[in-house]
């Protein structure tokens, strides 16, 4: 036995050099599996991040059109406005001369009537 047990210990030795190499090489392939997934995990993340600044970017182009386009919006309802307002003001006044020609129409009307039946003057065509 005593040449038996050397033999032994090479093969249990040899053994342990071939598992402790297979393990390695697992190991070995799982860590390059690892950096593998992790530089596919960066690239995803800076594809994702180059579409998120170029939307950002889109966003605020649109946002800043939009804004400006409400300024505008709002100074054409503002001079709109202005011109209703002057045009209310301008109509009233209209609006009051008419009546005011109005009564002195009626006025010189009711004058009218009054010489016919105080004079008995009755219009030229005939009519009453």
């Amino acid at each position: 036995m005593n040449m038996s047990s050397p033999n032994i210990s090479i093969i249990a030795l040899l053994l342990s050099v071939f598992f402790a190499g297979a393990y390695l090489r697992g190991e070995i392939a799982q860590r390059r599996e690892f950096r593998a997934e992790m530089k596919s995990i960066k690239d995803e993340h800076a594809r994702t991040m180059a579409l998120v600044d170029s939307m950002n970017v889109d966003y605020l182009r649109r946002r800043r059109e939009f804004l400006e386009n409400s300024d505008k919006l709002y100074a054409q309802l503002d001079t709109l406005l202005d011109l209703k307002i002057s045009n209310s003001r301008k109509l009233e006044s209209a609006r009051a001369a008419v009546n005011n020609e109005r009564v002195l129409l009626d006025n010189e009307f009711s004058e009218l009537q009054d010489l016919e039946r105080e004079y008995g003057v009755k219009p030229a065509d005939g009519s009453n």
